[in-house]
């Protein structure tokens, strides 16, 4: 007789998405028996939203730390989150971390937060997190690029990145603004920032 392998972390979320909670739950602890961060991210899922489980924000949060100090950026995302209305210095840390990983929406949070004290590098985070093609990032990078009153700023390139957001999310408020914006640039202007728009929206949208 075959052996059945264990059950994985990806078998957990299939059973999740299918409404079989008992099972992911078992799939996620088996995983984060084994040590995996996944495991223990997925389990603070469950406890977060309280699904399967006694809803149990403490506990879901204990949980996100442990997966976060073996890497995970998801979780160190979902720590710092946690954190932010108590503790900022530690959340920041987290968000860090997950930026450092490539976390798009831990570089956009992180964003917000440099944008008072260093504006330019709450733009660099946006510009990484834009082209890694998560829409957040995208609408806030062209909103920077084209409001922000500082040397560098681009209105053009930033109704580009707005018409790109607009093509991957139908943002019925993002294309308000981006037409707002037109309405102040020169045809020519308007007409490269449609064609760059396509070009960014066309290439993020490729599976990566």
């Amino acid at each position: 007789m075959f052996q059945q392998p264990p059950p994985s972390v990806e078998m957990g979320r299939q059973a999740l998405r299918a409404g079989r909670y008992e099972t992911a739950r078992r799939a996620f602890e088996a995983a984060a028996d084994r040590g995996e961060a996944a495991g223990f991210y997925e389990m603070g899922l469950l406890y977060w939203y309280g699904q399967g489980v006694v809803k149990s924000l403490e506990k879901a949060v204990a949980l996100f730390t442990l997966a976060a100090e073996r890497g995970d950026a998801d979780a160190q995302h979902a720590v710092a989150l946690a954190l932010l209305p108590s503790d900022r210095p530690a959340a920041e840390r987290w968000l860090v971390k997950a930026s450092e990983a490539g976390h798009a929406p831990a570089m956009t949070r992180l964003a917000e937060l440099f944008l008072e004290r260093d504006r330019g590098a709450a733009r660099a985070l946006l510009a990484r997190a834009a082209e890694a093609g998560y829409p957040p990032a995208m609408i806030a990078y062209g909103h920077s690029l084209a409001r922000e009153p500082e040397r560098d700023t681009d209105p053009a390139e930033g109704l580009a990145w707005l018409y790109a957001a607009v093509s991957v999310t139908g943002d019925a408020d993002v294309e308000r603004d981006a037409r707002a914006l037109a309405q102040v640039l020169h045809a020519r202007a308007i007409t490269e920032a449609q064609k760059r728009g396509r070009s960014l929206a066309k290439r993020l949208a490729r599976p990566r």
